[in-house]
């Protein structure tokens, strides 16, 4: 088919021409020569739409040809099309790799707090010069409410230091983990619950800082509970940390002369945790500490033999 446009001046913007998914405009370039521009609505299939336990699963595709390497935004409208008020509105991109289309794939689970047989409205959002957002797919799909519980099925301590301590937990939903809580106490005297950070689907975080409790030392306990969508919480994990604030004490400082260029340094060392490294910098009187090596926390290893270190130079 040939498109043409006859008697209409362009304006500032061009004269545009809808046909299909494609925009044809009339330019105008520096010489004022009519040149012909063509832009692309997005495209796509909806090949899924299912219900299940308090969430719908939709699948399909979509492109759009002005911008092909890219990834076509997804808006999925639940209860509702686009602009109706009743709708639960979700947004995700089709950027997952296929056979058949390249990365312009979509599959995503959604949490919905709808259920019965729900009306499910899907649209592509233009990327280029196009004029339109075509609703690409729609459906009914039938939702049960979700009482399934999350589960966690990982937690442990990642890192610990005189200020606190970091949590790790893994979870897994029918649906979907949307949070997990930490709260946490020192010595028995009383929960915090404090805030989560999620570092990947499923796996969440907290760092338990002693200054929130007041910088004391001893037993730290953090639970964990996971939920999701529908406010469905799991059984509690606990997980213990001992917390040492109190500095190590030297004492029994000896120096013995044990050959005619070589001295040792000996010296008790005790702590109520392991002592894990003691370091003996040394140095001259002479020009300051021009001849100490830095970083000298490790270049003045002591040696250890039950309590006692040592140290030769």
């Amino acid at each position: 088919y040939n498109y043409h446009f006859e008697n209409v001046e362009p304006n500032a913007m061009g004269n545009s021409l809808t046909i299909g998914d494609c925009t044809y405009y009339r330019a105008l370039t520096g010489d004022g020569v009519v040149m012909p521009q063509i832009y692309h609505n997005p495209r796509g299939v909806v090949e899924t739409i299912t219900g299940g336990e308090g969430c719908i699963t939709v699948g399909g595709w979509a492109i759009d040809d002005d911008e092909p390497d890219a990834g076509v935004h997804i808006h999925v409208y639940i209860g509702g099309g686009a602009g109706s008020s009743d709708a639960e509105k979700v947004v995700f991109k089709a950027d997952k790799y296929g056979e058949d289309v390249g990365n312009h794939r979509f599959r995503e689970v959604i949490p919905t707090n709808k259920t019965g047989n729900v009306a499910v409205y899907i649209y592509a959002l233009n990327r280029g010069l196009g004029n339109d957002n075509p609703q690409i797919g729609t459906g009914t799909a039938t939702v049960t409410a979700d009482v399934t519980k999350p589960v966690i099925t990982n937690a442990y301590v990642k890192e610990y230091d005189r200020d606190g301590y970091t949590v790790v937990a893994e979870a897994e939903d029918n649906v979907g983990v949307t949070n997990v809580s930490f709260p946490s106490m020192c010595n028995q005297d009383g929960w915090k619950w404090l805030e989560s950070i999620k570092v990947s689907d499923g796996v969440f975080e907290c760092r338990v800082n002693v200054a929130e409790f007041g910088t004391k030392e001893g037993q730290y306990t953090t639970d964990i509970y996971a939920y999701d969508a529908a406010g469905n919480a799991s059984n509690y994990t606990r997980l213990g940390q001992y917390i040492d604030r109190t500095n190590p004490t030297i004492s029994d400082v000896k120096f013995e002369r044990i050959y005619a260029d070589t001295v040792r340094v000996s010296c008790q060392v005790a702590d109520r945790s392991e002592i894990t490294k003691v370091s003996f910098p040394t140095w001259t009187r002479y020009n300051a500490q021009d001849d100490l090596k830095e970083p000298w926390v490790d270049n003045y290893d002591g040696v250890r033999n039950g309590s006692t270190w040592t140290y030769e130079f």
